[in-house]
């Protein structure tokens, strides 16, 4: 594989774990409506993350992790329920192969190939993506810190306020 290819593929790796593990859960919190979550709400899951990114900016390893939950520990009663209810529904998604003669489960061909490939080239990634992932972790948090999210600070101690 050329050294361009490798990237290319750590890069749509990265960007597709992130995207699982990250964006769609919190596309979730802000859109559910049977959620009912208030901004006090968020604060639980942004710190849930938050504590998630100061470990994988150190370990991105962490986001391979097919078992590893950044957000069920945040969560609890009915929030919970329809959070694992929202993330079981997608494990259970089929759709159609191109041909349109085969049913497949999209979501559970999609996790296999990022979190446990099978592919030799796709394997070889999985260093560089490592890498990707951190730096990826390493600008959120300082972006949770650094930016408007900052308001969300103490003046005194300059921390978060969401717990570590």
């Amino acid at each position: 594989m050329l050294l361009g290819s490798l990237v290319i593929v750590a890069a749509t790796r990265c960007r597709a774990i992130t995207h699982i593990k990250v964006a769609a859960p919190m596309r979730f919190f802000a859109n559910d409506t049977d959620l009912d979550f208030s901004p006090a709400d968020m604060g639980l899951v942004l710190g849930a993350l938050y504590n998630f990114l100061v470990e994988a900016k150190d370990n991105g390893a962490l986001f391979i992790d097919f078992e590893l939950e950044i957000f069920e520990g945040a969560l609890q009663g009915n929030a919970l329920q329809l959070y694992t209810d929202w993330k079981l529904k997608r494990l259970k998604q089929k759709g159609t192969s191109v041909d349109g003669r085969t049913v497949i489960n999209i979501q559970l061909l999609l996790m296999s190939k990022l979190f446990e490939p099978g592919d030799v080239d796709v394997q070889q990634s999985t260093d560089l993506c490592v890498r990707l992932l951190e730096t990826w972790a390493a600008g959120w948090d300082h972006g949770m810190l650094e930016t408007p999210t900052s308001r969300a600070r103490t003046a005194s101690t300059r921390r978060p306020t969401w717990p570590r």
